[in-house]
């Protein structure tokens, strides 16, 4: 159960990347929890945020069931509680605020872009709000820099790898570590960059 708030720190990420601008994490929150049109423009916007978690619950769904298929025969009705109890405990503490502090990071980053340009994000209509290419870039780049590419087409090959074995070693060896990997590349490379002579 600690998953999930473990799964939000990136909202404290993203308050310091935006020089702890809390109005647009607390208005990424609020439109994310609160706003139907704001999730709907989100999922229509054409970035891939809006895809953030599906790769993670197809996985989830797909192993399930393969595992649904193991559990028949004596001891079916214990196999497949276990198998549901897994998978409401992966989507509910590990997919779903991942999915959240994502969008809401994305749409804090957005916003933050938006006053930057001029624009007042606080009377934005998300019903008929046509994307701003810059802000929602500049959102997509920060969101994929500080947490994870939401596309994993965009990973690395062993996470998007579809082979058995590629498969085996990411489920079983690194299933958590697509996230550790990416900070750890974006940490390495600034150090690059800051001590560079010619950066």
């Amino acid at each position: 159960p600690t998953q999930f708030l473990k799964q939000l720190t990136p909202l404290v990420n993203t308050a310091t990347n935006l020089m702890f601008d809390l109005g647009s994490v607390g208005k990424g929150i609020s439109l994310i929890t609160s706003n139907p049109d704001a999730r709907i423009w989100l999922s229509k916007s054409g970035y891939e945020i809006a895809n953030r978690g599906l790769q993670s619950i197809t996985n989830l769904e797909g192993t399930n069931t393969r595992l649904d298929k193991a559990a028949e025969g004596g001891r079916e009705k214990l196999g497949r509680a276990i198998i549901e109890a897994n998978k409401f405990y992966l989507e509910k503490f590990l997919v779903n605020p991942d999915r959240f502090a994502a969008q809401a990071s994305w749409i804090a980053y957005y916003m933050n872009d938006l006053k930057k340009q001029g624009i007042d994000p606080s009377n934005i209509d998300w019903s008929n709000h046509k994307v701003n290419k810059q802000a929602g870039a500049f959102a997509e780049q920060q969101v994929g820099r500080q947490q994870n590419v939401s596309d994993i087409a965009l990973q690395g090959d062993l996470f998007r790898g579809k082979s058995f074995a590629k498969q085996f070693a990411r489920k079983t060896l690194f299933p958590f570590a697509n996230f550790l990997t990416n900070q750890k590349t974006r940490m390495y490379t600034d150090i690059n960059i800051a001590t560079s002579k010619t950066a």
